[in-house]
């Protein structure tokens, strides 16, 4: 398998696949500038707060869209996981878990589950092109294997996956 060019997300392979290691270099880019800037003057809190405003959309860019896959989870997740160890000065997945939850940042895995309901799945439900129409048993279906996932329906979804997430 290779890659198109380092810009796309396109993997050559017998089915539809996707790589994430443009959104993962440009993730640790943009980290790396806001940490270098404020890094040792801010606060824990408000580095945790610009990594969820300005770095996780940069490296959960198309998650919604392509196949994620455990291995392309796992990449993603350890990505963020780096970031905070770095933030928090410790090597301990444990510790960067549990910041990650008194912080209020939702686990990688539910934010790409997240982004798929409320920014793909669903408005390409409600969409009136005939193409999105053909796919539209698939759209319905992934929604309610989501939604059975966290024992949610489309009302509280969000509401299950920070529960799911944070066990409250």
């Amino acid at each position: 398998m290779r890659t198109f060019s380092a810009d796309h997300y396109f993997v050559s392979a017998r089915s539809f696949k996707c790589t994430f290691e443009p959104a993962r270099s440009k993730f640790y880019k943009s980290f790396n500038a806001i940490f270098g800037k404020v890094g040792s003057v801010a606060s824990e809190s408000v580095i945790m707060q610009l990594i969820s405003s300005k770095c996780l959309p940069v490296l959960l860019y198309a998650t919604e869209v392509c196949p994620f896959l455990a291995c392309d989870q796992s990449s993603v997740s350890f990505a963020v996981t780096r970031v905070l160890m770095k933030i928090f000065r410790t090597r301990s997945r444990d510790v960067t878990e549990q910041c990650q939850i008194m912080f209020g940042m939702l686990p990688v895995e539910h934010h790409v589950f997240l982004r798929k309901v409320s920014r793909f799945l669903l408005r390409f439900k409600n969409s009136d092109y005939l193409i999105c129409s053909l796919f539209l048993d698939n759209a319905s279906n992934e929604i309610k294997l989501i939604c059975k996932k966290y024992s949610a329906n489309l009302n509280n979804i969000y509401t299950c996956i920070r529960r799911a997430a944070f066990g409250t």
